[in-house]
C-alpha cells in the first residue's frame, strides 16, 4: 500500500518510557529523511505506547461501566502530609471545580508546593471481579494519585493523558476516596519543555481536563486503532484494525474471538468480511497483538468538506459469551506527500488555517464540551479548514468535534521553546509526551500532521521523537514548527514562521510542501494605535489578502495558520492578563473585525469579475467564478441571488480547483443600475460568502452643492482678534492671532470648535521585552497632535469664490502654512504644507479638527 502501517500499539507502564521505546526510536532514526507514506510495512510491532484502554460502551454483567469524577472536589492549597488518609477530616477544606485551573478559581498555590484534591465516590457493586481503570485526561503538571490511602501512581506532564489500574485499591459496593497531590512545577514545566505558565501569563496548575473511572473485564481490549488505505483508483479501501487484547484475569483463556460490526454515515450498517476473528490462546498476564484487515467496497471518504464518519465496534467474546464491546470512530482517508504537495484521498489540498490555544476567558486552559464545539464552529464558519493546535495537544473532545465538522488538524506535541538539554530524564520526557499524544490521537481522521515542537532548539531529543512518530505512524507527515530555515527544513514538511511577502516564492522549489505554521500576525502589541484607529484592522486584512493570493499561486506552499485563532487573555479574579489580543475571536469566543477579513480572504468561492454589465435581451447574468474548494463541486452548494425584490436560486457545475460560470436569469429586464446579491451556502449548513454589485456602472452621485449655493455671497469681518466669515446659513469664526478655528456654526448650531491641527503619528511599537501582559480596557488613545503652535502671519482676503485665510507658523517639530478657503455654500477647503524637523517613521499624517461633545455620530 502507499501508506503501510509499519507498527502498532503495545502496552507501556504509565509515566515510564521503556528501554524498548528508546531502542526502537534509535532504530527508526535512520528513517528521518524518508518521506511520509513510504515506510515499509513491518511484520512485527516494535513500539510500546502508554496504556490508554479504550473505554467500552458495554461490559457484561455491569449496568454502568463508566463513571465521571468531574464536579466539586475538596481542595487545599497546602494540605498536611497525611492528606490522602481516608480518616482525615476535610470538611473545612475549600471546594473546587474539576476540571478547572485553580488560579482561575481564585486559589494561589505557593511555588514548589503540592496542592491537595480529595473526593469521595461510590464504586458500583457489580464492578467486583472487573478491572477498574482511572483515566486523567490532563493534570498540570505533576500528579501523584492515592486511592483509599494507598499510592496508585504518578504522572508528569500537563497536556497529555495517563491511566492507572486501580483494581486492587478500590472497594466495589462502598464509598471510596481518591486524593491527588498536584504540583505545577515539574521536569516538563515552563522553559525546559512546555513553557506553560510563562506562556499563559499566569501560573498554570490543577486538574484541567476530565477524570474518568471505568470497568473492563479481566480479558479486555487494551488498545484499539484503525488505519485506512485505498487502492490505486482510490475507490475501494482496506480497513486495518490494530487490536491488543490483555489478559488480566489471572487465568489462561483458550477460546476468545473478536466480533466486528461496521456502521457508516447515518449509522447505516456495512456488511464486512471477516466479521469475526478467532484469537489464539492468551496466557494469564499476556497481551496479544493482532492486526485485522478488512476490504471495504467504495466507502464514503472523509475529508474536511465531507466529514463522513464510520464506527467499528469490536466485541470481545470468550466461550461464546460477550465480555465487552468497544467502539472506535474513524474515517476513510489517506494522507500522502508527492513532490511539494500534500494529498488527501488523491487530491492536493491548501490549508486555510489558524493557530489555536486551548483557552476561554474565565476558564483559562480548561474548557467544557460546549466551548470546544463553539470554538470549532467559529473557525469552520470563518472558512478555515485547518487548525494548528499550538503549542500542545488540545483536549481530545476538540479533535472529536473537528472529526465531526470537517477540519484538518495538526496536533503539536507539548514542547514550546524547549531548551537543548540532553540528559536521559529530558530524553525520556520528550518521548513520553510524544507517545501519549500518539496513543490518544492515532485514529482521528482530522489529524493529518504531527508537529514535533514549536520554535524549540533542534536536538537529539527531537530526532528521537521524530523517529518514534515515524515508527508508530508512517501514514502522516511530520513537521518541526520554526522560523529558522535550518530547523524548519528537518522533516517531511518545510516549516516557516512569519515568512514575509516573498515567502511563497522562496519555498516554491523546496522539493517538499512548505507550511507557514505562523503568519500574518494580527495587530495586538500596538494597543494604543489599534484603539485609536480601528482602520488598522482593515490594513491588516488587505495585507493578509495579498499574502494569501501569493500562497495560493505557489504550488509548493501548502497553506498556513494565522497567528492567532483566539486572544491569549484570561480574566483571573485578580484582573486580566495575557500575551496578546492576537485572535480572530476574543477570549469570550466573540468574533472580531479580523474574523470577517479571514472569512472573506479564505473564502473558497471567488467571483472573478469586478463589474457586471447589463445582459443583452434574453440573456442571463453570467458570473465568472473560481472554485477554491479542495473536494467540493459548486453543484453541492446552495446558491441564492436577489435583484431588488426578486430572488431565486442558481446552480453551477464547477469542479474543485477550477473556474466556471454561474448563470442568473431574473424575470425583469430593467437591470441597469440595480444591485445583484449572491449568497453561497455550504452543504454543512453555514454561509460561505456574499457578493453584492451594481449591474452596469452606478449612476454618479448627486452633487450636494449647487452652483447657486457655491456662488452665494460670503464675506468676512475682522475685529477684536477674531475673523468671522458669514454666509446665508453659516458662520466661521477664526482666531486673528493663531489663525485657528474658534467655532463653526450651521443654522445657529455649533459643529466645530477647533482646528486645523497638524498630526504626525509615528509607528509606535513596544521595544523587545516591553510587551505588557496587562489588558485593561482603559487604554489611552494614541492621538497626539503637534504642539506649541505659533503663527507668524495671518492674512485674510476676499476672492471671487469666497474668503481665503492664509496662515504661516511653526509647531515644536514642524514649520509650514495653512491656506483655508470658504465658499458660498459654507464649505471649508484646507490646504497645508509642512516640513517636519525630526526624523520620523509616520503611520498617520493629517489634520485634526475639534468637535463639540454633542457631535457623537459620524
Amino acid at each position: 500500500p502507499r501508506s503501510g502501517w509499519c507498527s502498532a500499539v503495545r502496552r507501556w507502564t504509565v509515566g515510564v518510557v521503556a528501554c524498548l521505546v528508546l531502542a526502537a526510536a534509535a532504530e527508526a532514526e535512520a528513517q528521518l529523511s524518508q518521506p511520509a507514506g513510504e515506510a515499509k510495512t513491518r511484520s512485527l510491532r516494535t513500539i510500546r505506547l502508554p496504556v490508554l484502554t479504550p473505554i467500552p460502551d458495554r461490559v457484561a454483567g455491569v449496568s454502568r461501566q463508566v463513571m465521571s469524577l468531574c464536579g466539586r472536589w475538596r481542595f487545599a492549597v497546602a494540605p498536611p502530609e497525611s492528606f490522602a488518609n481516608p480518616k482525615l477530616d476535610d470538611s473545612n477544606w475549600d471546594l473546587i471545580e474539576v476540571p478547572g485551573e485553580w488560579a482561575m478559581q481564585g486559589f494561589t498555590v505557593a511555588k514548589n508546593t503540592a496542592a491537595g484534591y480529595r473526593r469521595q465516590f461510590a464504586v458500583p457493586a457489580d464492578w467486583a471481579g472487573k478491572r477498574v481503570k482511572l483515566r486523567c485526561d490532563a493534570v498540570y503538571s505533576h500528579a501523584t494519585v492515592w486511592i483509599n490511602g494507598h499510592r496508585a501512581g504518578h504522572h508528569m506532564g500537563g497536556f497529555t493523558p495517563f491511566e492507572l489500574d486501580v483494581t486492587e485499591l478500590v472497594e466495589p459496593g462502598r464509598e471510596n476516596l481518591i486524593a491527588l497531590a498536584v504540583k505545577r512545577e515539574s521536569l516538563t514545566n515552563d522553559k525546559f519543555t512546555t513553557f506553560g505558565s510563562a506562556y499563559a501569563a499566569h501560573p498554570l496548575g490543577g486538574i484541567s481536563r476530565k477524570v474518568t473511572l471505568f470497568a473492563v473485564p479481566g480479558l479486555n481490549i487494551a488498545s484499539l486503532h484503525v488505519v485506512t488505505t485505498f487502492d490505486k483508483d482510490y475507490r475501494n479501501a482496506t480497513l486495518r484494525i490494530m487490536i491488543d487484547v490483555a489478559n488480566q484475569s489471572g487465568q489462561d483463556v483458550q477460546n476468545a474471538q473478536v466480533g466486528l460490526d461496521l456502521t457508516g454515515p447515518g449509522k447505516a450498517s456495512v456488511k464486512i468480511d471477516p466479521c469475526a476473528v478467532k484469537l489464539p490462546a492468551v496466557k494469564a498476564g499476556q497481551t496479544l497483538e493482532h492486526v485485522i484487515e478488512i476490504p471495504v467496497v467504495a466507502p464514503a471518504k472523509w475529508d474536511a468538506e465531507h466529514p463522513n464518519l464510520y464506527v467499528v465496534t469490536c466485541r470481545l467474546e470468550a466461550g461464546g459469551k460477550l465480555l465487552e464491546a468497544v467502539p472506535r470512530r474513524f474515517g476513510f482517508r489517506q494522507v500522502e506527500i508527492r513532490g511539494n504537495q500534500l494529498f488527501v484521498n488523491n487530491r492536493p489540498v491548501k490549508l486555510r488555517g489558524a493557530c489555536r490555544h486551548e483557552l476561554y476567558a474565565t476558564r483559562g486552559r480548561s474548557l467544557t464540551p460546549e466551548l470546544w464545539k463553539r470554538s470549532a464552529e467559529r473557525f469552520l464558519k470563518a472558512n478555515l479548514n485547518f487548525i494548528r493546535t499550538s503549542h500542545y495537544p488540545p483536549a481530545e473532545e476538540f479533535i472529536d468535534v473537528c472529526d465531526e465538522l470537517g477540519i484538518f488538524v495538526e496536533v503539536e506535541a507539548p514542547f514550546h521553546h524547549a531548551e537543548y538539554i540532553l540528559t536521559p530524564e529530558y530524553r525520556r520526557a520528550t518521548l513520553q509526551h510524544t507517545a501519549e499524544m500518539l496513543q490518544r490521537d492515532l485514529s482521528h481522521p482530522s489529524v493529518i500532521i504531527w508537529s514535533i515542537a514549536n520554535e524549540a532548539k533542534w536536538s537529539p531529543n527531537f530526532e528521537a521523537s521524530a523517529a518514534l512518530i515515524r515508527e508508530v505512524d508512517p501514514t502522516r507527515p511530520r513537521i518541526f514548527e520554526h522560523y529558522n530555515i535550518a530547523a524548519g527544513d528537518k522533516l517531511d514538511i518545510v516549516s516557516r514562521h512569519y515568512p514575509g511577502p516573498n515567502g511563497p516564492a522562496a519555498v516554491a522549489n523546496a522539493g517538499k510542501p512548505a507550511l507557514f505554521g505562523e503568519y500574518c500576525h494580527l495587530y495586538c502589541y500596538n494597543r494604543e494605535e489599534v484603539v485609536t484607529d480601528p482602520g488598522l484592522r482593515d490594513g491588516w486584512g488587505r495585507g493578509f489578502e495579498a499574502m494569501w493570493e501569493k500562497m495560493l499561486a505557489s504550488r509548493g506552499c501548502l497553506g498556513g495558520a494565522l497567528w492567532g485563532g483566539v486572544d491569549e487573555i484570561v480574566h483571573l479574579p485578580s484582573g486580566e492578563v495575557g500575551w496578546g489580543a492576537w485572535g480572530l475571536i476574543d477570549s469570550w469566543f466573540r468574533t472580531k473585525p479580523e474574523y470577517w477579513h479571514a472569512k472573506k480572504v479564505y473564502s473558497p468561492v471567488r467571483i472573478l469579475q469586478k463589474e457586471i454589465p447589463p445582459p443583452a435581451s434574453g440573456e442571463p447574468i453570467r458570473l465568472e467564478v473560481a472554485n477554491r474548494h479542495d473536494f467540493t463541486n459548486l453543484s453541492e452548494l446552495k446558491i441564492e441571488w436577489a435583484v431588488g425584490e426578486e430572488s431565486g436560486t442558481a446552480t453551477a457545475d464547477v469542479p474543485p480547483h477550477s473556474s466556471g460560470t454561474i448563470s442568473i436569469r431574473p424575470k425583469r429586464t430593467d437591470l441597469a443600475g440595480r444591485k445583484l446579491a449572491v449568497k453561497f451556502h455550504s452543504p454543512r449548513g453555514f454561509l460561505i460568502d456574499v457578493y453584492r454589485w451594481p449591474i452596469g456602472k452606478p449612476a454618479p452621485a448627486a452633487d450636494a452643492k449647487s452652483e447657486a449655493v457655491a456662488t452665494a455671497k460670503v464675506e468676512f469681518v475682522q475685529a477684536d482678534n477674531t475673523i468671522t466669515v458669514k454666509g446665508g446659513r453659516f458662520a466661521w469664526v477664526f482666531d486673528g492671532k493663531t489663525g485657528m478655528i474658534r467655532k463653526a456654526q450651521l443654522d445657529g448650531r455649533t459643529v466645530l470648535i477647533g482646528g486645523p491641527v497638524l498630526m504626525v503619528l509615528p509607528v509606535k511599537r513596544p521595544r523587545p521585552g516591553e510587551v505588557s501582559q496587562s489588558h485593561s480596557a482603559d487604554i489611552p488613545p494614541f492621538n497626539v497632535t503637534c504642539t506649541q503652535w505659533q503663527a507668524s502671519s495671518v492674512k485674510t482676503r476676499q476672492t471671487a469664490e469666497g474668503v481665503e485665510i492664509h496662515v504661516d507658523g511653526q509647531y515644536k517639530k514642524a514649520a509650514g502654512t495653512y491656506t483655508m478657503r470658504i465658499d458660498g455654500g459654507g464649505r471649508l477647503i484646507v490646504q497645508y504644507h509642512f516640513t517636519y524637523q525630526e526624523k520620523v517613521n509616520p503611520r498617520q499624517i493629517g489634520i485634526v479638527f475639534d468637535l463639540p461633545k454633542a457631535c457623537d455620530t459620524l
